[in-house]
């Protein structure tokens, strides 16, 4: 190990857990007392600008959680998993991998979902433009040129099936919500839902999706066939309603291109 690649080990393990900070102390010169003061302050600069970065990325788990329990739980995130990357715009993705493993959540289960959920929103945030294809090129293409059809979707789409109500959770702690309702539904009145997070332009949206519509999804991004898609779904969805549910695909700007297939 190099004498610099030591010293960095040193600074970090000092940064993380203050009894490491005797071994990093004895490698500087200058008044010890003064480089311990350094130290600390660039340590609470390093928490403050992780619990910012955790702060914007997870504002409803913020929320739920509190001011203070959510500023205990984004220190004991960077004790453990301190950043590696210049733009903090990419630290926090684990977080709700930190929420599952500790006991004082259980009573919060459907916690760790909905800390996915905010992640894959603050991804789609950051995502690719993308150009929407609009319906009728689809509309437009006959059977046979349907024959072998995939889609392929916008950059920011993401799934996320649970058995809570995530997408109604998150819809509650907003503003617009709030201002057309007035106050929380309750959880026990609402069962699973499979979430849908895309982006509307620059905005980053969530939709609670219809069974069927969530399962034709789930289908075509793993990149199944158009064609067999919508049987698979028809066949298990007898209220399917397949012109409906692609033009709703469609018009929320979800697919970016209508890859062909062979005719046979």
């Amino acid at each position: 190990m190099s004498e610099l690649l030591a010293l960095q080990r040193d600074f970090a393990a000092a940064l993380r857990e203050s009894a490491q900070a005797p071994v990093f102390l004895a490698r500087l010169a200058g008044p010890a007392a003064r480089n311990a003061d350094l130290l600390a302050i660039y340590r609470g600069n390093a928490v403050s600008n992780a619990h910012a970065a955790l702060r914007l990325a997870y504002p409803v788990c913020e929320e739920v959680l509190g001011v203070e329990c959510f500023a205990q739980l984004a220190r004991l995130y960077w004790h453990e998993n301190p950043a590696s990357e210049g733009d903090l715009n990419l630290y926090g993705a684990s977080l709700l991998e930190c929420i599952a493993a500790r006991d004082d959540f259980a009573e919060l289960p459907w916690l760790p979902d909905l800390a996915r959920l905010e992640w894959a929103l603050h991804e789609a945030g950051m995502a690719p433009d993308h150009q929407p294809t609009p319906f009728v090129q689809l509309a437009s293409l006959s059977e046979a040129e349907l024959a072998g059809t995939r889609l392929q979707f916008q950059p920011a789409l993401c799934l996320i099936a649970s058995s809570w109500p995530i997408a109604s959770l998150w819809q509650q702690h907003q503003a617009e919500w709030r201002a057309l309702h007035g106050e929380v539904f309750q959880l026990e009145d609402c069962g699973a839902e499979t979430a849908l997070v895309y982006r509307d332009g620059f905005k980053p949206r969530v939709l609670a999706l219809p069974a069927a519509s969530a399962d034709l999804l789930v289908a075509l991004q793993a990149g199944e066939m158009l064609l067999p898609a919508l049987s698979a779904c028809a066949e298990k969805h007898p209220d399917f309603e397949s012109q409906h549910v692609l033009h709703d695909i469609f018009q929320r700007g979800l697919v970016t291109a209508i890859l062909p297939g062979e005719a046979p």
